[in-house]
């Protein structure tokens, strides 16, 4: 059920799924366009698996479906990066420590 979205009074109204977006990644996507969009983020009563994500465009302008759009394309990019985070962390972690070996055993 992720990215089904509706239009009413001059807002959107788009469900995303916990599952497929993280909150980090959610909230990534509210900061970046903060200068755009209030968008609120808001639980759905007995439904733990998704979450509504409210857009209205601060200069009293039509959010469109162009806007949802770019809002959906950077959530994706920004959950992608998340994932790409994690599924790189362990060798990241090993280039850091072999790194900054010398400069450790320097202070030992």
């Amino acid at each position: 059920m992720s990215l089904l979205y509706h239009c009413c009074n001059n807002e959107f109204e788009v469900l995303l799924s916990k599952t497929t977006y993280e909150r980090e990644a959610i909230l990534s996507v509210v900061y970046k366009f903060s200068e755009i969009f209030v968008i609120k983020i808001e639980e759905i009563k007995d439904d733990i698996n998704n979450v509504k994500m409210i857009v209205v465009k601060k200069n009293d302008e039509e959010v469109n479906d162009m806007d949802i759009e770019m809002l959906l394309t950077e959530l994706a990019d920004q959950q992608l990066r998340l994932d790409i985070l994690k599924r790189t962390s362990e060798i990241r972690k090993r280039i850091i420590d072999k790194a900054f070996e010398p400069i450790l055993d320097v202070k030992k």
